[in-house]
């Protein structure tokens, strides 16, 4: 497992009506083997519910190579080639899809 905390939206030039809009948080390994990991970001203009888009504005994918057991890693992923402000209620409606692969070594 995985999980990704502390997940928040952080605009490219400290203005959030201007482009880009970054995802930031944690990913911590919680997992008894070293792990690659992808994240995959989707960012949506409602929140989840009956009348919510089947699309969403955009998605980015992050990439974690080699999170050891127990580390934690600070997210900075690429931005939304948007502004922040065109999220509503911001992290919230951000969706979060993670994907784990545990490494394995070749016997020697």
């Amino acid at each position: 497992a995985v999980p990704v905390s502390n997940l928040g939206l952080r605009p490219s030039q400290g203005n959030a009506g201007l482009c880009c809009c970054h995802v930031t948080g944690q990913a911590r390994n919680d997992n008894s083997v070293a792990v690659h990991v992808t994240i995959k970001f989707s960012a949506f203009n409602a929140p989840p519910g009956p009348n919510a888009p089947a699309e969403p504005l955009s998605t980015i994918l992050y990439f974690i190579k080699d999170l050891q057991p127990g580390q934690t890693h600070q997210i900075e992923a690429p931005g939304f080639i948007f502004p922040c402000n065109q999220i509503p209620e911001g992290v919230r409606n951000v969706r979060t899809e993670v994907e784990v692969k545990g490494i394995t070594y070749p016997p020697f």
